[in-house]
């Protein structure tokens, strides 16, 4: 739920509320519950200046309750996921005119979970300027810090997670829950917990960054929608961590954003005061990041209200614990056709290179058709969308058409749709493909109050 609203009194004092309950029955049982409030206070707001404070709040409950086997496991294990988090936050904010916007921000965050705590406290501080130029265009730059300070406490050693509940389809790769996971610890079983999954026929693990993924293999044992327990261990580390991050960005856009050239350079300062351990190094990822790119978007008015967007991306990021290089590209094509009827064609690539010889490399491709028809409260689609996606030395690709309807009733929206996927699996050079196809369809309905 949102509530935001204005105090009666006083116009210039808003409030704004948010509460989220959710519960998952199963093996284990999952529960999570989160509630915030923020107000803020216009002090002062002409047509020169606004000057504005704002204060709030936020209180995150999360638990994950141990069935009666993961009891059997006893006190040293991470049968049971417990978490509580209380933020409070306060700051300033002004901007000047529609050309200069700067914010300076405080926070304070503790967090329990189950075998330690962790307090955390940073300032944030950003100014981004704008500025209109010639040949309908505008410069912009920004600069933006934060100082923030990690202590955790508690004791230090490798926890194991037993019966993490996942759903596996085929067309989705799920994130474990913790980091830092050692792979060679997963084990996958069934939801009884008496049949063990074997890795590569059943499932692959793939681990990018901080986090790991669990995927299922079609073909194997795991069925498409299957409940499974995942088992692992990961380290909780401990230490109090310094951080002291500095980004520069900037920019120009010339001709209503025609052509837009952009960058954006972050220097990471971390280090580690008074940590325990032989592994307390992996808290710490100090390095910089360096984005540079070019975007183009612009609609033709005297051809036929074509509108075309285009972006490019390089980032070479060289943190020191998962250094990598990236390269994005994304695109689409609108082209009317009649009245209420476009043609919509888009384009997405993706290429992550990790330099590390014990990650594994991303290449993602995606390209697509939909025809669009609005009429009225109504929307109707129909297209088609094939995607290329490599993992390491495992490839997958799908091939997929889809069509559906959005109605509008009043406060009520209804929205179908039906989607035909063929996809052809293969893991690794020698391995013998996997080819299935499916129909998925969904039907949603959503009020607004």
């Amino acid at each position: 739920g949102l509530l935001r609203g204005k105090f009666l009194t006083d116009e210039k004092l808003q409030t704004i509320s948010r509460f989220t309950a959710n519960v998952r029955t199963g093996f284990p049982n999952h529960s999570n519950l989160n509630f915030s409030q923020e107000a803020r206070y216009q002090f002062l707001s002409d047509e020169l200046q606004k000057l504005e404070v704002f204060t709030g709040f936020d209180i995150y409950r999360k638990i994950r309750e141990p069935s009666e086997r993961q009891r059997e496991f006893g006190e040293n294990t991470w049968s049971q996921w417990d978490e509580t988090d209380t933020k409070i936050h306060g700051g300033i904010s002004h901007n000047l005119g529609e050309s200069l916007e700067s914010t300076l921000e405080g926070r304070l965050e503790k967090r329990w979970f189950t075998s330690y705590e962790e307090f955390i406290s940073e300032i944030l501080g950003n100014t981004d300027y704008t500025k209109k130029i010639p040949l309908n265009g505008r410069v912009f730059g920004g600069y933006g810090f934060s100082v923030s300070n990690s202590d955790r406490e508690g004791d230090e050693f490798s926890f194991a997670v037993n019966d993490e509940m996942h759903v596996l389809s085929d067309y989705a790769s799920i994130v474990l829950e913790s980091e830092e996971i050692s792979i060679e610890s997963v084990v996958v079983t069934d939801v009884s917990g008496t049949i063990t999954y074997t890795e590569g026929l059943d499932y692959q693990i793939q681990k990018i960054g901080r986090l790991t993924y669990i995927e299922r293999i079609p073909g194997g044992h795991i069925l498409n929608g299957d409940t499974v327990l995942v088992n692992y261990s990961h380290l909780a580390l401990l230490g109090d961590i310094r951080d002291f991050t500095q980004t520069i960005s900037g920019g120009i856009s010339l001709f209503d954003g025609l052509f837009e050239p952009y960058f954006r350079f972050s220097d990471i300062n971390q280090w580690v005061m008074g940590g325990t351990g032989t592994d307390v190094d992996l808290l710490i990822s100090p390095g910089q990041r360096r984005i540079i790119g070019l975007r183009s978007s612009h609609k033709f008015k005297n051809f036929f209200n074509i509108e075309k967007s285009i972006s490019v991306e390089i980032e070479d990021n060289t943190q020191l614990l998962y250094p990598f290089r990236r390269l994005t590209s994304r695109s689409s094509l609108i082209v009317p056709i009649i009245r209420d009827l476009k043609l919509v064609f888009r384009g997405n690539s993706s290429r992550i290179n990790y330099l590390k010889p014990d990650q594994n490399d991303i290449n993602f491709l995606s390209l697509g058709a939909d025809l669009v028809y609005d009429i009225k409260k109504t929307r109707f689609f129909f297209g088609a969308n094939r995607e290329i996606s490599i993992y390491g030395d495992n490839e997958r690709s799908l091939i997929s058409a889809q069509s559906g309807v959005s109605r509008k009733i009043r406060q009520w929206t209804i929205d179908a749709s039906l989607k035909m996927t063929w996809e052809e699996y293969v893991r690794g050079e020698t391995s013998i493909p996997w080819e299935r196809e499916g129909i998925l369809f969904k039907l949603g309905i959503s009020r607004k109050f």
